[in-house]
This record gives C-alpha cells, structure tokens and sequence, in this order.
C-alpha cells in the first residue's frame, strides 16, 4: 500500500521544502518549446489595464548601479529567474531571439537574477554554455541582479520564472507566472501593438 502512494507523498515533499524555502519553480509543459512565433500561437492575448510599474534599482554584474530611469521611453520585458530553474533556462534561446529582433526598435530585455549566489557566481555561470538536453547555447541579453527592493516592490514573487511587459510609460502591461510555451509568442504581439500605440501618440 505505501509503494502506491510513494510518489504522491515524495510529490508533497518536495513541494512541502520548496514552500519552506519560499520559492517554487511553476511548471512547464515542455522542455524546450518550439516554434512559437507568430500571432496564430500567441492566442487570443491581450494587454493588461495599465498598472504603475515600480522603480528600482539593482547592480550589473560588474557592481555597477542601473536605476529604472535609465529606461524612461523604453519597452521592457522584465523576466524574474534563476540560475537553477529549469524552466527559466528553456526560455533563454527566445529570449535571445526576442532581445535581436527588437533591440533597434526601442525595446529592452532585462534579466533580474534571483537566488543564484554572488555576482561573481553569476557572471562565471553565464560565461559558460548553458546545456539543455542536446542544445546548448549562450545567453546574450542583460542581466543584473535582483535584490529584495525589487522583488518586494515588484512581487509579490511566489515563483520562478516570472516575466512582464512594461510599456514606454512605465506601466505593466502584462505579467506572466512560469514558462509557457505560447509566452514569447504573446509577448512579440503585444510588443508590436505597443509600438503601434507607441507611434501613434507620437504622430499626435
């Protein structure tokens, strides 16, 4: 009878250390999603009423400061994660593709780093090639890392990954709790219909 119930209970367990500890890592349902792109895999989305994003600020890995200011007008997709979380790791190739389609049209990708050790620790992981199952590859956007400011202010973070969509005015357009696989899909239409917005209040 217990070797029935045995992977229910080491289930719990696991979930039971993970809640002590005061993070979980959300679920995905692939391990490398695929191709993602285009409107058709993004769903019906759409933008979030408009919440005043909080300021910050955290360190580069070099130590040095970066404040929110340093964003003003900018897009941002701000993704909460760690060095340790799985799913995480399986968005960073969209990511990276996200971060080169958009960076010369005045968005940003920043990833704020979460419970991963020191700075030094950090930088030293990122230098090496991140291994998922046969694929490996780099990560090729900034990274800071985040501290408890920011995840107070920002939070509440129950989990990792967490991502949102900032809009040039500063405010979030859309959050996302763990790595689904339509989320870079959604977040490539949303960011077009901001830069639309984003053009139009321009022309006007």
């Amino acid at each position: 009878m217990l070797n029935k119930f045995r992977p229910a209970l080491l289930i719990l367990a696991i979930g039971a250390v993970a809640f002590s500890l005061g993070y979980v890592v959300f679920p995905h349902s692939e391990d490398i999603p695929g191709d993602i792109h285009g409107s058709a895999a993004a769903g019906n989305v759409s933008l979030d009423p408009s919440v005043s994003a909080p300021d910050f600020v955290v360190q580069t890995l070099d130590g040095a400061d970066v404040s929110s200011d340093e964003y003003e007008g900018k897009i941002m997709v701000v993704d909460f994660w760690a060095t340790w979380c799985g799913p995480c790791l399986t968005e960073i190739p969209h990511y990276n593709e996200l971060h080169a389609d958009y960076a010369d049209k005045g968005v940003e990708m920043l990833g704020v780093t979460f419970q991963s050790g020191s700075a030094e620790q950090v930088a030293d992981w990122i230098a090496r090639p991140i291994k998922i199952g046969t694929m490996e590859f780099k990560l090729d956007y900034p990274i800071v890392m985040g501290n408890r400011d920011i995840e107070v202010s920002w939070g509440p973070v129950y989990g990792f990954p967490m991502t949102y969509l900032v809009d040039s005015n500063w405010k979030i357009r859309k959050k996302w709790m763990g790595a689904i696989p339509s989320k870079t899909a959604q977040l490539r239409v949303l960011i077009d219909q901001l830069l639309e917005e984003q053009a139009e209040r321009e022309a006007n």
